[in-house]
């Protein structure tokens, strides 16, 4: 029998970890190294700015080339985040740190798939620009475009205009987190180009290491200082991930152990499970907002620590097998879900990290092969095996997605979404879509951004991920490199305005669907074909024949008259030069141009001109209005042509040759070049063309030849200059002395230091160049001079840290130590049996009992010394309270505590009194509510009196202790009842809720709103709002509420116990937020103890807690109605969640980790009242 029930246990395991395991699906295995080639080319077609030089998109070209001139810098280049043309620098950043990990830690599947040089290649551009975004140490440019702005396009980046705005962290507006990804993102560069570019290593350390500095000096949220990107890329989760992260890759690239140190002491303060648990957060994966879960699986590699191993298997768990009941929800497919907004980003950023858990020294066996297990059925079921049986990486495998959510690619050239065309024009080969929803189901639909959104960062683990998996395989063959043909991009079509016997008047529109790539030309045109044999029968010429714009023409140049194609075939020409046709919107696309040809009386017939051809009054597309691009022609047909020859004749003077030259015979409308050569020493001196002079070229392009032609060149003695190069002592320039050099040529000096030296300062014709180590002249027009002169090295200086205690402890390492300027050092101070840390000094200053102490970036001598003291025995001491009349202080009497204690006093007045005065040991420490002894070391005593609380418009302000004497501390709330107190204050009688949520430590307003039983039903003001909560006198003043008397009031801001209080600054009026049924008492009331008149209590038995919410909100639901619904709604309008509600339910639960990070509205409806809340999820 327990042989049996074993069986039934092991069978019962295979059951639950079944479904993550490999279904019965199209195919098990793919060619994982045409994914990652593909995936690697996605990058490319999303780059910003001038192109690489190894692009390989062919419908993509340079874009955002005034990038960053609003301020005065050269942001060029990047990444665009997703089918935006926004450049996010948070999301960016992290892209390249986890593209660069997988490029370091999974090496060789890189190179077994021929993708190394690819990957390193992307990497370098994007490293090139977060270079350019770090524009001094403590500045960072975070984010170029504004995303309402950018949204409000669609089309192709080359053709964008809309504004585009530059942000950035500085000292005054911190962004620890986006400092510490960029650092982090270079770290990880400087490891990759160590090798090949040790020069390129040691420029990205460099700005890696000040970056590092500013984050961790100046600390903040960059969302708060670059605000636009609040609605797009908040920073959620704060910035300790980063903090952690940052360091992290510094000790990697640097392997300063002071960087260990402080990313494991910033550990601690990471995210727990829920807020009353001691172990860190698990149910989430790595993403660009939280790197907690990578810096798990790094530091277990970097440490051994059996704590970091802990934590990356307790996550890598929830997502297999589940974790003390916990774990990821699967679709029937076999898809770990953990929420729609990119389902398969999150599923393939925990593979990567299943991935390198098994490479790790102490990984557990048995969940080294889940966790592979698992990685691979979840790549594998974004490439292809799923219930659809096809693959989500565009480009790649069976029936991939072709209607990615993405702008660029899809080619249109209307500005809108849902086309002309339908159908994508372009394939984004490689990008990896959001993916399925939690039943499997999906719709390859453009509109459906949710399913088909495709970004840099969904694409940066799966890349790592594919990688790693192919470095278990064998190495297979890889498909060419996707090429597209190119598609039509120009038409024309026309309609018959008007006609008659002497005359035709077309309307004529030209369209500009450019896509390989979009693009507005300098000079497009178009011709218009007629045969005037009719005419020249009857005996006229082409000169009896005219040519006029007519009434509609905008933005046209008509060329003079009718030029000549062949026999009696003439055309006109219209131009459109440097007009704004472009593919950017319906009417952008086009224009269209009316003109009229007119002929001798009763002669002119259309009937046999070419581009008349399928001519009606009705418009229609045609062939025969072809179209040029910059003179070639790039759209429609061209009349056939009777061959006629003419001669172009071609002399040269001597000193020179013109090529071809002597008489060269021509087909009649063709071109010719020729050019002109001087010989050495001479340079041309004048070129003609029948007779007249085309000045002095080098070239020389006949077109549409129609009649014979002469070109003759003249050469002339060219003057030459001299360079003269010296070079000080201790290095050499090359070449050195007097050098010759022809007029307009150039030269190049090479500046070359002695070993130990370094090149101080160049000098051409006297002025600085810099300490440049080379040096071009071009042009050559007159005599120069180049110097250049040499310094010695300066090795970096030495610094001495002197450590010192005190008898009964240690401080290690003791005595002097030397270290380099701007590297650091680490000190422990460790107390003996029976004493503990009195006092820690660093330069003579305390820096308190603390237990290690590390210098950072030392640049002087510095000293350490340590004192220590007995540990002393606790001892009972006594606290005696008292209180006088009309007033309690609770624990009354005589209380005993322990020695280094501490003990808490509450002062309550009776209603209608106020605390007086309150003394401690006979000191007053002022009519305070509440006090607390610390550190208790001798008998002590406090007591209290009351008195009867005043009245007037000064008396709010002292009831309720404003303005207080520091910042206000962290409060999340949600009041059901909200009470005005005292005159003017506003009619809040409608209001059935108010929530205040801040947060003291991020400087973060978070959520203050009104819920209300009328329209507007809801009305938030934490944006608007103007907050000074973070110092002495905290207060707020209200911006567009659409209250009365409470719009631009100033009100102070405190604590009263569990409740929050408004008081208007002149004291004229309070706001009680409360949760309390118990009024308040109103000091301004006519009669002490009563509740005025104009207090105004409301209540409501709706609550939803907390918020923010990372995983259960919890809805009150309770009360007699007999219909209750409850619905939660994002910021478009779309149903997330509704339910009718049981009228005997009290509470109900709603499963927030099914939906992204953001901010959603949450409704309750109740018999005729609606409540609605907006509800934050983390």
């Amino acid at each position: 029998m327990k042989t049996i029930r074993k069986l039934k246990l092991a069978l019962l395991f295979l059951i639950i970890i079944g479904n993550f395991n490999s279904k019965a699906y199209s195919q098990d295995n793919y060619n994982y190294s045409e994914a990652l080639q593909k995936s690697l080319f996605f990058y490319e077609a999303q780059q910003s700015g001038k192109l690489s030089s190894t692009n390989r998109v062919s419908w993509r070209a340079a874009s955002g080339m005034t990038d960053g001139s609003d301020v005065g810098k050269d942001l060029t280049g990047g990444w665009y985040d997703a089918g935006d043309h926004v450049k996010f620098g948070f999301p960016m950043a992290y892209t390249a740190t986890m593209l660069g990990w997988g490029a370091i830690d999974f090496k060789a599947g890189y190179e077994k798939s021929g993708q190394l040089t690819a990957v390193k290649n992307n990497l370098r551009y994007v490293y090139d620009y977060l270079i350019k975004c770090h524009t001094a140490p403590n500045e960072l440019y975070g984010q170029v475009g504004n995303g309402s702005a950018d949204h409000s396009f669609w089309g192709a980046p080359e053709i964008m205009k809309m504004a585009r705005p530059s942000y950035k962290i500085d000292a005054a507006h911190p962004g620890t987190d986006l400092a510490m990804e960029t650092a982090a993102a270079l770290a990880a560069g400087s490891i990759i180009f160590a090798t090949e570019d040790p020069a390129y290593s040691a420029i990205l350390l460099s700005h890696a290491k000040q970056l590092y500095t500013f984050g961790n000096t100046y600390r903040g949220k960059y969302s708060e200082s670059i605000t636009d990107a609040t609605a797009f890329y908040n920073s959620w989760s704060g910035y300790n991930d980063e903090l952690v992260w940052g360091a992290i890759w510094l000790y990697r690239a640097t392997n300063d152990a002071t960087y260990l140190t402080n990313a494991e002491t910033a550990y601690n303060s990471l995210s727990n499970e829920g807020q009353s648990s001691t172990i860190k957060s698990y149910k989430w994966t790595i993403n660009w907002d939280d790197k907690a879960y990578g810096c798990y699986a790094l530091l277990a590699k970097l440490t051994g620590n059996s704590k970091y191993y802990q934590d990356i298997e307790r996550n890598l768990d929830f997502w297999t097998t589940g974790y003390n009941g916990d774990r990821i929800t699967y679709t029937p497919g076999g898809l770990a879900y953990l929420q729609q907004w990119g389902s398969l980003r999150y599923s393939s950023n925990a593979s990567f990290l299943a991935l390198y858990y098994g490479d790790l020294p102490l990984a557990n066996t048995t969940k080294k092969t889940t966790y592979k297990d698992f990685a691979k059925t979840q790549i594998n079921y974004a490439l292809g095996s799923n219930p659809n049986n096809r693959s989500y990486v565009c480009g790649f495998g069976t029936n991939p997605p072709v209607n990615p959510h993405h702008r660029g690619a899809h080619g249109t050239w209307t500005n809108n979404l849902s086309g002309p065309p339908t159908t994508s024009r372009h394939t984004l080969y490689g990008a990896l879509v959001g993916g399925p929803d939690a039943a499997d189901d999906y719709t390859d639909s453009r509109s459906d951004y949710i399913k088909n959104e495709v970004a840099t960062d969904y694409n940066s683990g799966f890349s790592g991920a594919l990688a790693r998996i192919i470095a278990d395989g064998s190495a297979v063959t890889l498909p060419p490199v996707p090429t597209e043909a190119v598609g039509e991009e120009y038409l024309t079509s026309i309609k018959s305005n008007s006609t008659g016997s002497s005359f035709f008047e077309p309307a004529i529109k030209i369209q500009n669907h450019t896509a390989w790539p979009a693009r507005q030309p300098a000079k497009l045109s178009f011709r218009y074909f007629i045969d005037i044999t009719e005419g020249v029968t009857a005996g006229y010429t082409i000169s009896d024949y005219s040519v006029a714009l007519g009434g509609y023409a905008p933005n046209a140049t008509l060329l003079p008259g009718f030029k000549l194609w062949t026999g009696n075939i003439y055309y006109a020409e219209v131009e459109y030069n440097n007009a704004a046709i472009y593919p950017g919107g319906q009417s952008e696309s086009y224009r269209e141009c009316q003109f009229r040809m007119t002929g001798p009386a009763n002669t002119w017939s259309s009937a046999n001109d070419f581009s008349y051809t399928g001519v009606t009054a009705a418009e229609a597309q045609t062939l025969y209005v072809p179209v040029y691009e910059n003179g070639v022609l790039v759209y429609g047909k061209e009349p056939s042509r009777t061959t006629v020859n003419y001669t172009i004749t071609a002399s040269a003077g001597t000193n020179g040759s013109v090529a071809p030259t002597g008489v060269s015979t021509v087909s009649g409308g063709s071109s010719k070049i020729y050019t002109i050569t001087p010989s050495t020493g001479y340079q041309v001196d004048t070129v003609t063309v029948n007779g007249v002079s085309v000045g002095a070229v080098t070239a020389y392009t006949f077109t549409n030849v129609s009649a014979n032609q002469t070109i003759a060149a003249t050469f002339k003695v060219t003057p030459s200059y001299t360079i003269t190069a010296s070079a000080g002592t201790n290095g050499i320039i090359s070449p050195v002395g007097a050098a010759t050099v022809s007029s307009g040529s150039s030269k190049v000096y090479t500046i070359t230091p002695n070993t130990g030296y370094q090149i101080d300062a160049v000098t051409v014709n006297g002025v600085s160049v810099g300490a440049v180590g080379t040096y071009t002249f071009t042009n050559a027009t007159a005599n120069q001079t180049i110097a250049a002169t040499f310094k010695l090295i300066v090795v970096n200086p030495t610094y001495t840290i002197t450590a010192t205690t005190g008898a009964n402890g240690t401080i290690s390492p003791l005595g002097a130590s030397s270290i380099t300027s701007g590297s650091g050092k680490t000190y422990t101070i460790t107390p003996n049996a029976g004493y503990q840390i009195d006092a820690v000094t660093v330069n003579g200053v305390s820096v308190g009992a603390v237990a290690s102490y590390a210098f950072a970036n030392v640049t002087a001598n510095q000293t350490i010394a340590a004192t220590f003291k007995l540990i002393v025995v606790s001892t009972n001491y006594s606290i005696t309270a008292t209180s006088g009349a009309n007033g309690a202080i609770a624990p009354s009497g005589i209380t005993t505590v322990t020695s280094g204690s501490s003990k808490t006093y509450t002062i309550t007045p009776s209603a209608g009194y106020q605390v007086d005065a309150v003394t401690v040991n006979g000191v007053s420490v002022g009519a305070v509510t509440n006090y607390a002894f610390t550190n208790v070391t001798a008998n002590q005593t406090i007591s209290a009196t009351f008195k009867v609380l005043p009245t007037g418009s000064s008396c709010l302000l002292t009831t309720f202790g404003v303005p207080r004497s520091s910042a206000l501390p962290t409060k999340n709330g949600t009041f059901k009842n909200i009470y005005v107190l005292g005159t003017n204050g506003p009619n809040l009688t409608s209001a059935t809720m108010g929530t205040f949520n801040w947060n003291l430590e991020n400087n973060g307003l978070y959520d203050f709103s009104f819920n209300f039983n009328a329209s507007p039903w809801y009305s938030g003001f934490t944006t608007t709002t103007i907050k000074s909560l973070n110092a002495a006198a905290p207060s707020v003043t209200i911006k567009g509420s659409g209250i009365t008397n409470f719009d631009n009031n100033q009100y102070y801001v405190n604590l009263i116990g569990d409740d929050v209080v408004f008081v208007e600054v002149s004291g004229s009026h309070a706001i009680y937020f409360s949760n309390s049924a118990t009024s308040p008492v109103d000091c301004n009331a006519t009669t002490v103890n009563a509740i005025a008149a104009t207090t105004q209590k409301v209540t409501n038995n709706m609550l939803a807690y907390p918020i923010p919410v990372t995983d259960i909100l919890n809805v009150n639901v309770s009360g007699t109605a007999k219909s209750k619904t409850i619905a939660l709604y994002d910021l478009s309008g779309n149903v997330m969640f509704q339910k009718n509600v049981n009228s005997n339910t009290e509470l109900e639960q709603i499963d927030m980790n099914k939906f992204p990070t953001g901010v959603y509205v949450f409704v309750f409806k109740s018999d005729n009242k609606v409540i609605t809340k907006n509800i934050i999820k983390k």
